[in-house]
């Protein structure tokens, strides 16, 4: 008699690590989690915007005595208004800061600074006309300028002879000259606060009004502090000091101090945005003097440095101090660590000199005064005086240089983005390196070295793609000036995500146990991708950080135990990646950033995945879902709608939510332009569902479609794309197509042991799934020790009582009864029960294929009373996983009915078998029909059930199988021979 259930069925799974089937399995890939290919460490584009502080909900029609035009731009530090003056019949402007609170001091002071402008005339200074109050807010009436900025003046013409820049930076120096005579400190001196009129004048512009009600000046950064990491993460470095506003012309936002360097296309990066939060030190970092680092005295010094800093970026195209975050940049300004300038720049090196005393680290050491700076840089001595001192002058300032750049490295002092090499340092360098690779040889698997190999080159790939992005990004910006230093911001940002999750998986892998080493290889290549952080445009989109610097730094914080916990979640430590979300929660709850609150119920949801409660993963994923759109976090609004779609397909009864969840995933991959590879994870997705519903038709469409997105050249030797075919052939296996789904598998064996090691237990998985297709389609001879060998690779590397043994013995088992080896089947199948009643409990829905494995060789061996009670077990654990209706019921019942009916109970057989007939009829594959329609003809018969339709019955199933020309061909004639039978014959021919 043929078996009730083919040998090699494949039954679709929920797990890449589970392979469920009688004789196979199809892989979860792309479903849920990183190692499935979503990338969760994503860019969270950072709010560009004025929430910070805001005008009046009523825009005033009146400020003092001045009839308001319109608002023309609004800041962290106020709003501008055009404004009309009826007394004189003028236009200015007027900027109206947002009130002090009750600090009536610092109100004092801001009018009192304002009034001694107002005092103070001179051509290279913007004209105060007036101040005042209006409701607690102080008020400045200014000229309305017109004319561009000196960065933007600059950028207009890269090529202007030095002789030109230097006479335009004297006149921003005499205007801040003028200034200082007057008592008044800038404290934020730099290119985007000097304008250049139409018609050449130059004037300096924002004079600190808004700062000077910041309050005390606190230090940035310890002056005794040691280097710090030049790659480490710059939470919270400088704060937007306004956005971009409407306005008729740049020259008006520049003049009152409201636009900041990010805004201009020519600036230069965050550091030079300007700090204005309560408590920090005030200015823009990339000009700020060493004592407004370290809580020193500020005065006209302070702004001498600043002026320094400006005329060295103007006469260079570089600025003096080179960095990639705040900490460093902190760290070269207080330790003096100059850059020299590059040697074709023209500039006489008297000036170099001259700005480098300007930039001594001590203001004792500096100019005098402004003046005395100036008439230095204005000095042009005599033709032969001026070779003589040139000489003398060239020798100290290439001793200075030689000094810099021993102290920074020759690359660094002609390359803006030298030390973006440096980006990983700590995260992943030589002693990190020797560390991982001795804890993975430490686990004594046979394929650990193996192993390291290729963490090694997956790492050291991605860190140099990870360079390459960090490199582009400064060169975007400093070098080929396409990019503004917001942008910088953005992608840097964007790429320290990439660097955390790395180093999260670093300090995981320095730990690494057997289970670790089992996942290193698909945790290394799920890190994000580098190159999605040039796309600015989709950055500026979402929030990348909370705006508040100590909620940005308090995020920072937390980001790292999201990222750590998810780094365990990748290597399979379920247990303790969900311990380190506990202690978090609250705070992460208490902070209510939404950005960071879909992070963290993404990692939630994807452990309890794995866990197996598919329940609380899709609770945590929809939270995970609301909370990213909610912070318009879309890459993972994409990701755990995705996860959540698999999380779904575990519960038969929200297969419609799990659909819902497929077109929300699709909807956000169309509208972040992820690519051919998230698009590919949505389709694997869409496979699972409907899979899992029994539409093996829409689940084979979905799959080819993900094949096909993921199958290029770039990306052939790719884990997913093993698992994607595994999956393929298991469910056009299931369709009847047993060539073509072996071509598949051993294509899947194939990449698995080139990107995880012949020995690795995913190529145990894969081997598992081919020698379950053969044994499908009847190989028995090459399925037999193919799932040895499964089972081989299994034990070594995941231990005896590990429960994905239990799929392969239990297929193993089955191979033996169509072998007739029954003491070889029922050894196996009773090793695959009690492994998995060992690790799951009796009522787990793994079981059900062990129990049907059972009862099939009952059936054979003759016992059919036997084959009852592990097979009604199996049927109500299988109704229990995966619903009454589901196709993969009908296996059981077909079991169920052959031996109720050869028990004696024909009804029974009937019944069970009539019910299985119809959960198969929609299947496209005849052989499954026929595996139906046999047992049911002899069931009818039996029961004397409408004879004349059981041997129409037999009749299609007899033609199926042998068109099939395949292992059926056993049956055909067993049902030939059926059909001899002379009253069926009478019966046929009524």
């Amino acid at each position: 008699m043929r078996p009730a259930t083919p040998p090699g069925t494949a039954v679709v799974g929920r797990g890449d690590a589970t392979h469920r089937a009688v004789g196979g399995s199809v892989a979860r890939c792309g479903a849920v989690g990183r190692r499935f290919g979503i990338l969760r460490i994503v860019r969270h584009p950072e709010t560009l915007g004025d929430t910070d502080g805001r005008a009046d909900p009523e825009e005033p029609r009146r400020i003092g005595r001045y009839l308001v035009i319109e608002r023309v731009g609004q800041g962290a530090m106020g709003v501008v208004y055009a404004a009309f003056d009826p007394e004189l019949s003028r236009k200015l402007a007027i900027k109206l800061l947002h009130p002090g609170g009750d600090d009536e001091v610092a109100r004092g002071r801001l009018v009192r600074e304002a009034q001694a402008l107002a005092r103070l005339s001179h051509p290279n200074v913007v004209q105060i006309y007036d101040v005042g109050t209006r409701g607690g807010a102080v008020w400045v009436a200014m000229e309305f300028a017109e004319g561009q900025t000196l960065r933007e003046w600059l950028a207009a013409d890269r090529d202007r002879p030095w002789r030109d820049v230097l006479a335009v930076v004297c006149d921003a120096g005499r205007g801040l000259a003028a200034a200082h005579g007057v008592g008044i400190v800038h404290r934020d001196m730099k290119p985007d606060n000097v304008l250049v009129g139409t018609a050449g004048d130059v004037r300096v512009v924002d004079f600190g009004l808004a700062r000077a009600a910041d309050g005390p000046e606190s230090p940035v950064v310890d002056a005794d502090a040691g280097p710090p990491n030049p790659g480490a993460a710059d939470a919270g470095a400088s704060e937007p000091d306004a956005a971009a506003a409407e306005a008729h012309g740049p020259i008006a936002e520049h003049a009152l101090g409201l636009l900041r360097p990010g805004d201009d296309e020519t600036a230069s990066d965050s550091l030079g945005e300007r700090m204005t939060r309560t408590g920090a030190r005030l200015g823009t970092p990339a000009y700020m003097a060493p004592e407004q680092w370290t809580s020193g005295a500020i005065d006209a010094r302070t702004d001498q440095f600043a002026f320094c800093v400006l005329a060295w970026e103007a006469l260079y195209g570089i600025r003096p101090f080179v960095a990639q975050n705040l900490t460093t940049l902190g760290f070269a300004i207080t330790q003096g660590r100059v850059v020299a300038p590059p040697t074709r720049s023209g500039v006489p090196a008297w000036i170099q000199r001259l700005l480098l005393q300007g930039l001594r680290v001590d203001p004792r050491e500096r100019h005098a005064d402004m003046p005395t700076l100036l008439r230095a840089l204005e000095h042009d001595p005599a033709v032969a005086r001026r070779r003589a001192l040139l000489a003398a002058a060239a020798t100290v300032a290439v001793g200075t240089s030689v000094m810099v750049g021993t102290r920074l490295g020759r690359g660094e002092a002609e390359d803006p983005c030298a030390m973006t090499a440096a980006a990983l340092d700590g995260v992943w360098d030589a002693a990190r390196r020797e560390r991982v690779a001795a804890a993975l040889r430490a686990t004594g698997r046979s394929y650990a070295e193996d192993t390291w190999t290729r963490v090694d080159a997956n790492v050291g790939a991605w860190a140099e793609r990870f360079v390459a992005a960090r490199r582009d990004a400064c060169e975007a910006t400093h070098v080929r000036r396409e990019a503004s230093a917001d942008a910088l911001d953005l992608r840097i940002a964007c790429l320290d995500r990439g660097r955390v999750a790395l180093g999260a998986l670093a300090e995981v892998l320095e730990s690494a146990d057997a289970g670790v080493l089992d996942r290193a290889v698909r945790s290394t290549g799920a890190l994000p991708e580098p190159e999605q952080c040039a796309d600015v445009e989709a950055l500026r989109d979402a929030a990348v950080r909370p705006e508040d610097p100590a909620a940005r730094d308090e995020a920072a914080r937390l980001r790292e135990v999201v990222a750590h916990a998810g780094a365990l979640e990748q290597a399979g430590r379920y247990a303790e990646a969900k311990a380190a979300l506990v202690p978090v929660k609250p705070d992460v709850e208490a902070l209510g950033w939404a950005p960071l609150t879909a992070e963290f119920h993404e990692i939630a949801g994807t452990i309890a995945f794995d866990d197996g409660d598919a329940v609380a993963a899709a609770d945590e994923l929809g939270a995970a879902y609301l909370a990213a759109v909610e912070g318009r976090h879309d890459r993972v609004a994409w990701s755990s709608a995705t996860a959540r779609a698999g999380a779904l397909a575990e519960l038969p009864t929200r297969l419609s939510e799990a659909r819902a969840a497929c077109d929300l995933a699709h909807a956000h991959w169309v509208r972040g332009a992820y690519g051919p590879r998230a698009e590919a994870i949505v389709e694997s997705a869409r496979f699972r569902v409907e899979a899992a519903a029994g539409d093996y038709v829409a689940a084979r469409r979905h799959i080819e479609r993900s094949i096909a997105l993921r199958d290029t050249g770039e990306h052939t030797e790719d884990a997913d794309l093993a698992g994607a075919l595994a999956n393929f052939g298991s469910i056009v296996g299931m369709l009847g197509e047993s060539e073509l789904a072996i071509r598949s598998l051993r294509r899947a064996v194939a990449i698995r042991e080139r990107v995880q090691s012949p020995g690795h237990p995913e190529v145990g998985r894969e081997l598992h799934n081919l020698g379950s297709m053969l044994a499908r389609s009847g190989a028995f001879g090459e399925a037999a020790p193919m799932l040895g060998r499964a089972l081989t690779i299994k034990r070594e590397a995941l231990g005896p009582a590990h429960p994905d043994l239990s799929y392969t013995l239990t297929a193993l088992g089955n191979v033996a009864v169509s072998r007739g080896a029954m003491d070889e089947a029922q050894g196996h199948l009773q090793a695959a029960v009690e492994v998995i009643e060992g690790a799951h409990g009796p009522d787990h829905p793994d079981l059900a294929y062990a129990l049907l494995g059972l009862g099939d060789l009952a059936i054979r061996d003759g016992r059919p009373q036997d084959a009852l009670p592990p097979l009604r077990r199996a049927l109500q654990i299988r109704e229990q996983a995966q619903g009454a209706d589901h196709p993969e019921v009908a296996y059981v019942l077909i079991a169920l009915g052959v031996a109720s009916m050869d028990d004696g109970d024909a009804a029974a057989g009937v019944r069970h078998l009539e019910r299985a007939h119809r959960l198969l009829a929609t299947l496209p594959d005849p052989v499954a029909q026929a595996d139906v329609a046999w047992p049911l003809a002899r069931a009818r018969w039996r029961a004397d059930l409408d004879r004349a339709a059981a041997v129409e019955l037999a009749r299609g199933a007899r033609d199926a199988y042998a068109a099939a020309n395949g292992p059926q061909s056993g049956a055909v004639a067993e049902i030939d021979a059926w059909l001899a039978d002379p009253q069926r014959v009478l019966t046929a021919t009524r």
